[in-house]
C-alpha cells in the first residue's frame, strides 16, 4: 500500500480553486499532507513568485511574459496575476504553520536567482523542510554550490518528447546521459528541459546521489530497469501526475515508486489512513472522552506505535497522555477505530484535541500486519 506521505501535493491542486496559491498551501498544510509541490517564477525585478507557466492572463485577458513584468504591478494587472503571491509570502505561511513537519519541493523555473531564493528558504529556516527541484540543470549545480546540505532533484524526460512538448519546450539532448553546466548566466522566462535516455550520468548524478536527491519523471514514460538503477544508485523516483487510486495502485505494483504527484484532493481523502483513528488516551474505549466517536460508525482493533507517552496539560489540567513519534522507542499498546465516517469529523476532533495536539499519519503494528493510521501527536516534542 501507498504509504500517505509517498503522496506529493502537486501545486495544491484541488486544495483550493487555484494552483500554486496561499490558500491552496494552507488547505493542504491542515488536511496533514506530509510533501508538497510549487513553482517559481521570477518576475523583471528579480522578486521570486509562485507560478508554473512563463505567461498569465491580465484582468482584460490580455497575455503577459511573466518574466517582463515587476512584481509592484501584479496587483494592477489583475487577473492571474493578482492570485500570485511572492516566494516570501509563501515560505513565511509555511513556516508559522503548525504542520512543521512537511517537505516542500520548491521547483525552480528560471534559472541565475539560486542565491535569492536559498537566503529566503534560510531566512524562514526552513533548510531541513526544502528540497530543490528543477528542469534546468543549472540551477542544481548552483544549488550545490550555495546550498550542498539541501536535496537536488531533477526533473527529465527519460524517452524522446513528442512535438506536443517539443512545442512549448526548449528540449535538450543529453549525451551518454551526459548534462553539462550550460554557459548561461541567466534562463528566465523560458520553458526548458532535458532529454535524458537511459538515465542519468555523469557529474550531476553524483552531485544529486551525494545530496540525498531524487529524480522526477512523466508517469508515461516509466521504465522499470530505469528505477531500479537509480533506486539501486540511492537516488529516488517520483513520477508525475496522478488522479485515482487504481492507476497508482497499478503503477506500484509494476515500478514501485518512492513519491507520487498527485492532481486531485479525492486520492488523500480515499487513502486508508484518513479511516483510521489511533488512541492512546481518552478517546479509547471506556476513557472519559470516548464521546466524541459516538455519532460513528465502526469496529475497534488493537496495535502498538513506535514512540514514547509523556505527561501534558490539556485545557488547562495536567496529566494527560500525549505521544512522541520514535521509530526506536517503546512498543506503546493502542486502539485502533475503523470508520468511514471519521473524514467528515477530523476538523471538529481537530479543534476538540486542541493546539497541544497534530494530527499526523504513522505506521501501526497490528495482528494482521502493519497499517497506516492517524493518530494525534503531542506539539511539545
Amino acid at each position: 500500500m501507498i504509504k500517505f506521505d509517498q503522496l506529493i501535493s502537486h501545486r495544491f491542486r484541488g486544495f483550493s480553486d487555484r494552483e500554486n496559491t496561499i490558500e491552496g498551501l494552507v488547505n493542504a498544510l491542515d488536511y496533514g499532507v506530509q510533501v508538497l509541490e510549487f513553482d517559481i517564477r521570477v518576475t523583471k525585478c528579480g522578486t521570486p513568485i509562485i507560478y508554473h507557466d512563463e505567461n498569465a492572463l491580465d484582468k482584460n485577458g490580455k497575455t503577459h511574459h511573466i518574466a517582463n513584468i515587476f512584481a509592484r504591478d501584479l496587483e494592477i494587472l489583475g487577473g492571474t496575476f493578482a492570485h500570485m503571491p511572492t516566494a516570501d509570502e509563501l515560505f513565511k505561511t509555511a513556516a508559522s504553520h503548525r504542520n512543521n513537519s512537511a517537505k516542500l519541493l520548491v521547483d525552480i523555473k528560471d534559472f541565475g536567482f539560486e542565491e535569492e531564493i536559498n537566503a529566503l528558504i534560510h531566512l524562514h529556516r526552513l533548510e531541513h523542510r526544502t528540497v530543490y527541484v528543477s528542469w534546468v540543470p543549472n540551477v542544481l549545480y548552483r544549488m550545490a554550490e550555495i546550498a550542498p546540505h539541501i536535496p537536488l532533484c531533477l526533473s527529465h524526460w527519460p524517452q524522446n518528447p513528442n512535438k506536443a512538448i517539443r512545442a512549448k519546450h526548449h528540449v535538450h539532448e543529453a549525451v551518454h546521459g551526459d548534462v553539462p553546466r550550460l554557459v548561461d548566466q541567466y534562463i528566465h522566462g523560458q520553458r526548458s528541459g532535458w532529454h535524458v535516455d537511459g538515465g542519468l550520468g555523469g557529474e550531476l548524478r553524483d552531485i544529486i546521489k551525494n545530496s540525498g536527491g531524487s529524480v522526477c519523471l512523466p508517469a508515461d514514460m516509466l521504465n522499470q530497469d530505469l528505477i531500479k538503477a537509480y533506486q539501486a544508485d540511492g537516488i529516488e523516483v517520483s513520477a508525475f501526475s496522478f488522479v485515482d487510486w487504481q492507476i497508482m495502485d497499478d503503477f506500484e505494483k509494476s515500478f514501485e515508486l518512492d513519491l507520487y504527484f498527485i492532481d486531485n484532493k479525492t486520492v488523500f481523502e480515499n487513502h486508508p489512513a484518513l479511516f483510521r483513528l489511533v488512541s492512546y488516551g481518552t478517546l479509547a474505549p471506556g476513557r472519559h472522552n470516548n464521546n466524541q466517536l459516538d455519532d460513528l460508525k465502526g469496529n475497534w482493533v488493537t496495535g502498538t506505535v513506535k514512540g514514547q507517552i509523556i505527561d501534558v496539560s490539556w485545557k488547562g489540567q495536567f496529566g494527560y497522555p500525549a505521544f512522541i513519534p520514535d521509530p526506536d522507542g517503546d512498543d506503546i499498546s493502542v486502539y485502533i477505530f475503523e470508520s468511514r465516517d471519521l473524514p467528515g469529523h477530523w476538523a471538529r476532533l481537530d479543534k476538540f484535541e486542541g493546539q497541544d495536539y497534530r494530527r499526523v499519519v504513522r505506521s501501526v503494528q497490528t495482528e494482521d500486519g502493519i497499517i497506516e493510521a492517524s493518530i494525534y501527536k503531542s506539539e511539545h516534542s
